[in-house]
């Protein structure tokens, strides 16, 4: 299914000695509909990574944990987060969330929403990383404000509307 022998490893530090609960931390990391991967907190080396972040980036499992996790971002989201992720190495933090753009193996280009969580995997510091993809989001917000422009636009007089074209036109030709 795509479970990885870490991520049991990891589960069972974190559930009561008698083993109850490693299967559904692994499900929860799994199965989840959000894609997650987990790296380390040094290298950025792509430790684990569910089914979910399979599915939305378009590699093998193999492929995928061959990778570090800035592979995963465009060439400039990529610039910013190591920036990001050099400064956290610096001054540690629990945990992070921003604005990225990632891309996938195809090329394909998303918004995603991503929050960061230091945690403690196969005996390292490292991150679990999920993401949200917030594309259609954006579109929508976008469209708004330009519909609500429109609007305003047009409630106005037309008086009005053209002294702001001719303003605007002026503007352009300065």
């Amino acid at each position: 299914m795509g479970t990885t022998q870490p991520v049991d490893q990891a589960a069972s530090s974190l559930v009561p000695a008698n083993g109850q609960g490693v299967d559904a931390y692994r499900l929860v990391f799994d199965m989840n509909p959000q894609p997650m991967w987990i790296c380390d907190a040094q290298s950025l080396q792509l430790l684990a990574a569910n089914d979910a972040a399979v599915l939305k980036y378009e590699y093998a499992r193999p492929e995928l944990l061959a990778m570090t996790a800035d592979a995963l971002f465009t060439r400039d989201s990529a610039v910013r987060f190591l920036k990001q992720h050099r400064s956290d190495v610096e001054d540690p933090t629990d945990e992070t969330e921003g604005i990225w753009r990632h891309s996938s193996k195809t090329g394909r280009v998303f918004d995603v929403e991503m929050w960061t969580r230091a945690i403690p995997f196969q005996g390292r510091q490292a991150r679990l990383m999920a993401v949200q993809d917030i594309t259609a989001r954006r579109q929508a917000e976008n469209n708004l404000s330009t519909r609500y422009a429109l609007t305003r636009l047009l409630t106005e007089s037309p008086a009005d509307v053209v002294q702001k074209a001719l303003r605007c036109l002026g503007e352009c030709l300065e």
